[in-house]
């Protein structure tokens, strides 16, 4: 099973920057976390009402199920892992995002800690393993919920330019410079006639102004 989540990690990765920069931050987030929610009840055995005479019986999956909730935690995981750098850039200034950045990505190092500390503790006997699936599961349905409240594409005022909703400062100065008429430039002239001290004049230097006329540069 392990073979088969790194796999699946791995490939999501390659197609995490073509995928969020088509459907955007919240739709790609919100999509990962249901995806990953989906995948942990599937591994930890979803309720089953034909099993026994409770209603609520549940049994352990079988290792297809198993492996299809593997695919799915994995692929849905590169998701949370590769958006810090645009979650920052969209959300916090030039002088934040450093922080940010490095908050995010180490938070990811906290929950595999937690999840080692807090499934050696309870993974000791198959019914251990099966509360810890099953908590682990409870986790993600609320963490899912709340981003799909809670979780905006972007402020309502960017932080800085980069994050405007046309997108990053400088595809905005080019479609902006694309746009804009090309000015007109004014001529510069040259002066061939000698001044009274016989030297020659060099070329006239631009006019201030954009009008058309030639600067005079000839001596009173």
């Amino acid at each position: 099973l392990i073979d088969i989540f790194l796999f699946s990690n791995v490939v999501s990765c390659f197609l995490y920057t073509d995928v969020a920069a088509t459907f955007g931050l919240r739709r790609v987030i919100v999509a990962a976390a249901s995806l990953m929610t989906f995948g942990c009840l599937l591994r930890s055995g979803m309720p089953n009402p034909f099993v026994g005479a409770e209603a609520l019986a549940r049994s352990m999956p079988s290792y297809p199920t198993e492996v299809v909730g593997t695919i799915l935690v994995g692929a849905a995981q590169p998701f949370f892992q590769c958006s810090p750098p645009l979650l920052s850039a969209t959300w916090f200034g030039p002088s934040e995002r450093a922080l940010a950045t490095a908050t995010a990505i180490n938070f990811n190092q906290v929950g595999i800690a937690t999840a080692f500390l807090v499934g050696g503790f309870m993974a000791t006997s198959p019914s251990g393993m099966h509360a810890y699936f099953d908590v682990l599961s409870v986790s993600c349905v609320a963490v899912a919920a709340a981003t799909m409240l809670l979780f905006l594409e972007r402020p309502d005022e960017p932080p800085s330019a980069s994050p405007a909703p046309g997108g990053s400062s400088s595809s905005a100065c080019l479609r902006t410079l694309r746009s804009s008429p090309a000015p007109s430039a004014a001529p510069s002239s040259c002066s061939s006639a000698r001044p009274a001290g016989g030297a020659a004049s060099g070329c006239a230097p631009r006019c201030p102004s954009s009008s058309s006329t030639a600067c005079n540069t000839s001596p009173p």
